[in-house]
């Protein structure tokens, strides 16, 4: 990856928010929560100095689920108000129905099944309209039969069958 920085000066800034997501996410699942703390928050000044909406959206998600491994629910249900917030004004979809899928399974873990239901919902939603626009059959079967979009479209169905 360091080389990628060396060749392409112009662009250091947008492989370095990536690759600060990518850390982020690899310390969180080795239980570092200090750690991608850390680096969330080097994220979040670098894509707010950039202007790079989908990255601080992406920061409030890392946050929140850093706050979720923390045991912390109300600092991550604002994490992701925050990063829903910021996807309000500047959508990005494929970062979206994945909030709303996680914000779903915390508030069925807390035991609030109406929220459950609705970010479900919501996250199914989305799905359909980034499908709607998958040309690519291959590509279209593929994100349809990923586990991720599997567990939210029946979480979703499962949901709107209940009361």
């Amino acid at each position: 990856m360091e080389d990628i920085f060396e060749r392409d000066a112009w662009f250091r800034w947008r492989y370095n928010i990536r690759l600060q997501a990518a850390m982020a996410e690899h310390s969180l699942r080795s239980g570092d929560t200090t750690n991608a703390r850390e680096i969330v928050t080097r994220l979040l000044e670098t894509a707010g100095k950039y202007e790079v909406h989908k990255y601080i959206s992406v920061g409030h998600k890392l946050l929140a689920a850093i706050a979720l491994a923390e045991g912390d629910l109300p600092a991550a249900e604002t994490e992701f108000a925050a990063a829903l917030d910021e996807l309000r004004q500047y959508p990005v979809p494929v970062v979206e129905w994945t909030i709303h899928a996680e914000l779903g399974r915390m508030k069925a873990k807390s035991g609030d099944d109406a929220a459950a239901r609705e970010a479900f919902a919501k996250a199914a939603e989305i799905i359909d309209r980034i499908v709607a626009r998958i040309s690519d059959t291959s590509l279209r079967e593929t994100f349809l039969t990923s586990d991720a979009v599997r567990e939210v479209k029946t979480r979703a169905t499962t949901a709107a069958s209940s009361p």
